[in-house]
């Protein structure tokens, strides 16, 4: 009785060491159910444990031949009883951490959500107002801006006296520096330096070339619709100057890479009636585009 209670003691005790190698080898991913799963196996263990430390027990009053051997075997067990107990922390310690990381997880993805909206929120706004400005061409090509300027920074006085001590350049200079990096193909140092022109000068006979250039950076990248803003406004700051003309034309253009047709073909033929005196080049594409667009 004593041999065979003293061969299941060790079975028993083989089979829980071996599971406690394994769980002990294998570390699972760092998720929730992984850790659920480990807690499940340690409760299935520490029955077997139990049942261990009974039989032990129970098979110690076989004799006193017995007692030395299952003494033995107990410490063995309490030992595999620490070890599942200090696993037992470890998880719990390991479902606390999954539980703040996926508590910093959804606060983080609920707060880039937030931002996309706003900035798309910002970006319909502004679309709407190019829409509204685009779709009434015809009334803003007859809004004269010439007295004023364009932009809204122009309402506010620019101290010219002011801006030209700190940067010692005349207005044909800065004008000069951004048309020479356009030419040198740096688009980025050219729009940078037409929009501090444009925003410096606002009242000056060149902010209507400045727009026209503008115009083309964007026309050129392919941003229609910030290239038909900028063509418009050059033309309403300078409707009668050299660059009036040209303007136009490439409004008209961007107008019709929009699918603008009715707007593209107002411009056309404004062009043609206020600007009959314009370069043969202009007046003959002016003519061309207005024919694809079938104008009447």
């Amino acid at each position: 009785m004593v041999k065979r209670m003293t061969a299941i003691i060790l079975g028993l005790t083989l089979v829980a060491g071996n599971a406690i190698a394994e769980e002990q080898k294998y570390k699972p991913p760092v998720e929730e159910d992984g850790s659920n799963a480990i807690a499940a196996k340690l409760d299935r263990l520490e029955k077997n444990l139990n049942t261990l430390q009974r039989q032990v027990y129970s098979g110690s009053s076989d004799g006193a031949s017995s007692s030395s051997a299952s003494a033995g075997k107990s410490t063995d067990a309490d030992a595999l009883a620490q070890q599942m107990k200090s696993m037992r922390g470890d998880i719990e310690q390991l479902q606390y951490e999954v539980a703040t990381l996926n508590d910093k997880f959804l606060k983080f993805t609920a707060d880039i959500e937030m931002r996309i909206n706003d900035a798309a929120r910002g970006n319909q706004t502004k679309n709407d107002e190019k829409d509204k400005i685009i779709n009434s061409i015809e009334k803003q090509l007859d809004a004269d801006y010439s007295a004023k300027g364009s932009d809204a920074a122009a309402a506010a006085p620019v101290d010219k006296a002011d801006n030209n001590a700190k940067k010692k350049t005349t207005p044909e200079e800065d004008y000069q520096v951004a048309y020479s990096a356009l030419k040198n193909k740096d688009l980025i140092a050219a729009e940078n330096g037409f929009k501090d022109f444009v925003k410096t000068y606002a009242n000056h006979k060149l902010v209507g070339g400045a727009r026209y250039w503008l115009g083309e950076i964007y026309y050129t990248q392919g941003s229609y619709e910030k290239a038909v803003i900028e063509y418009l406004k050059g033309y309403q700051r300078d409707p009668k100057g050299v660059k009036a003309a040209d303007n136009l034309l490439k409004l008209g253009i961007s107008l019709s890479k929009l699918d603008k047709r009715r707007e593209a073909c107002v411009t056309f033929n404004k062009l043609q009636k206020e600007h009959s005196d314009a370069s043969k080049t202009i007046l003959q594409k002016s003519t061309d585009e207005a024919k694809k667009l079938r104008c009447e």
